[in-house]
């Protein structure tokens, strides 16, 4: 279209003139430095240090002024004004449902420019590099959607491969040098400490698009993307944990804005709590198909009735102590199996070992267990001793290892009913075992 020529060529001339002032200014003053943490060595480890780079962004505000001398200044501005569709954006807030800027010249302006020499890593006019970030630009003031990249680093997780796409929208990365190097110099206002940010390796990530609005303000919004991008992650965080035993979790999300657009980049959602995530959780390159079915189904069938069991198991993920762990399951499996009946431990215990257990003896082996559990759940509820050394099924365990082998109990309840669709007591009503439970 011709009015897009226009501003192509207007633009572009800008953009040339004020790289030539700003390597004048250069050959004259040089370009101020600013301290960059990375990973030694090139890539991200145990240890990082401290690099000086040109602060291309402080140099080019510093000089700003001397920059809108140019009489092309002046033309690129006035043509901005003119154009309809580029001047409903200028001098008002354009916004999301979650945040806002002020959209103006200047910051248009300024932001082109600084994109362009960040790429190049030079001063000098590149036009490939030009018409790829005018062509964002310009799409800003053109589309009405804007799109966001969120990202979660996971804490604990590694795999065998770089890439688990979950939907098209969706994966889990290995986080590239750059964008850990990115965490690393933003460390200071993220939610865990240094040394965690050096060993994180793996993160969530879901590009979205969000309705760009300009001017009005929407009150009390019913849904935000990062309340549905969180539910999204957590989603994640579930299915993994119920997949297999491990520690896996995130402790915080953050927002940047893909192509050009000044809206809601870099900014972190966390919790009000952040938790240690002590352990790993690796998942072998064999197990990725596997993971992916399982994630698909959980996230497609998993019905209402595991809300709550989930919520606990998951709970039971951020405890340290393993008695607290151990509460939050046998509520979990109350949840699930119990529906205000009297003798909790006997009626819970014969019907997980129903419908867990596949012969006499592993029934048996499972309501021990689950009795037991129970046992020791009141007994630490009401404050009453107990021994941290059980003897159960003939063997001897620590009080630890009781509560792992009540986790996978639960774990496999839990995925059982996803496979069925259905209450444990609805498959018990209708088998041989409702006779006992």
């Amino acid at each position: 279209m011709a009015t897009n020529d226009i501003f192509y060529g207007k633009t572009k001339i800008f953009v040339i003139k004020s790289l030539e002032v700003l390597e004048e200014i250069k050959g004259r003053e040089g370009i101020p430095k600013i301290s960059i943490e990375e990973g030694s060595d090139g890539g991200i480890g145990t240890t990082s240090r401290f690099i000086q780079k040109p602060d291309f962004s402080y140099f080019i505000f510093k000089n700003w002024e001397k920059i809108k001398e140019l009489p092309e200044y002046g033309e690129c501005k006035k043509y901005m004004y003119e154009n309809k569709t580029i001047n409903k954006h200028l001098d008002k807030l354009v916004r999301t449902v979650k945040s806002a800027a002020r959209i103006d010249v200047d910051s248009c302006l300024q932001r082109l420019i600084l994109r362009i020499i960040l790429e190049s890593g030079n001063l000098r006019f590149n036009e490939k590099i030009f018409e790829e970030y005018f062509e964002k630009l310009r799409d800003f003031f053109t589309n009405d959607k804007l799109q966001f990249c969120a990202f979660a680093p996971l804490e604990g997780f590694t795999t065998d491969v770089d890439e688990i796409r979950l939907d098209t929208n969706l994966r889990i990365f290995k986080i590239p040098t750059h964008k850990l190097e990115d965490l690393l110099k933003n460390s200071t206002y993220m939610p865990i400490p240094h040394f965690e940010m050096l060993l994180l390796r793996f993160g969530i990530e879901r590009i979205y698009e969000t309705d760009k609005i300009i001017g009005e303000r929407i009150k009390n919004p019913s849904d935000t993307p990062s309340q549905e991008t969180g539910r999204i992650f957590d989603e994640v965080i579930s299915a993994l944990r119920l997949f297999k035993p491990g520690t896996v979790g995130y402790n915080f999300i953050r927002t940047e804005a893909l192509d050009w657009n000044p809206i809601g980049g870099g900014s972190i959602h966390s919790g009000i709590f952040t938790y240690p995530y002590f352990g790993e959780y690796h998942l072998e390159k064999n197990e990725v198909p596997d993971f992916k079915k399982f994630f698909k189904e959980f996230n497609k069938n998993k019905p209402t009735f595991l809300d709550i069991p989930l919520r606990y198991f998951n709970y039971a993920h951020i405890r340290e102590r393993p008695e607290d762990k151990l509460i939050d399951y046998m509520i979990a499996f109350e949840s699930l199996f119990i529906k205000g009946e009297v003798e909790l431990s006997y009626r819970l215990s014969l019907r997980v070992a129903a419908f867990l257990g596949e012969n006499r003896d592993e029934k048996g082996r499972v309501f021990n267990l689950m009795r037991e559990a129970y046992n020791l759940r009141s007994k630490i509820v009401h404050g009453s001793s107990y021994s941290k050394n059980i003897e159960i099924n003939e063997a001897k365990l620590s009080f630890r290892e009781l509560v792992s082998r009540v986790e996978e109990l639960l774990r496999r309840s839990i995925k059982k009913s996803i496979e069925t669709g259905q209450r444990p007591n609805q498959i018990l009503e209708n088998s041989p075992e409702s006779i006992f439970v």
